[in-house]
């Protein structure tokens, strides 16, 4: 059976914030109701999540937005879909992800989620494309299998 990584796009929703991909809330209800057990999610991305509402709320000064990412991460840890992977406890991830680094990978956290993809053996979901051709062009990654939502959405949703 495929496993498969989600990337924190996907997370986004959850917290309030607009993702340019069409259907995406609906698709993503869908799939919470599905009742999958072959999806998960690095602890990194809960972190990036955490990040950007704390970016917002320094912003816009409204506690609302802090609140909202509390109960949007609370819902993910609490979901029966969503497996949180802590990438910093894989000693294999974080070797993926150093290797990441210093080949040139700019985002630490995307390097982190990467390397949990490869570490576990899972598909990654993620609309990164910059760092989606950086992984094709690298003979060490190309055996990493990325699709963004819609490859997703209609090998396996559809």
């Amino acid at each position: 059976m495929t496993k498969w990584l989600f990337n924190t796009t996907y997370l986004l929703p959850f917290q309030g914030y607009p993702v340019d991909i069409k259907n995406l809330d609906q698709d993503l209800e869908t799939l919470f109701l599905s009742n999958r057990e072959d999806i998960a999610i690095s602890a990194c991305s809960l972190i990036e999540c955490r990040f950007l509402a704390y970016s917002q709320y320094k912003k816009h000064k409204d506690k609302k937005i802090i609140d909202r990412s509390t109960k949007a991460i609370r819902k993910i840890l609490d979901s029966k879909i969503l497996t949180v992977i802590n990438t910093w406890e894989n000693s294999q991830a974080n070797i993926y992800a150093d290797d990441l680094r210093k080949k040139g990978m700019k985002d630490p956290l995307d390097c982190w989620i990467f390397g949990t993809a490869k570490a576990e053996d899972r598909v990654l979901i993620s609309e990164e494309k910059a760092a989606r051709k950086f992984i094709k062009n690298d003979t060490d990654w190309k055996s990493l299998e990325i699709m963004n939502w819609k490859e997703f959405k209609y090998n396996i949703l559809d």
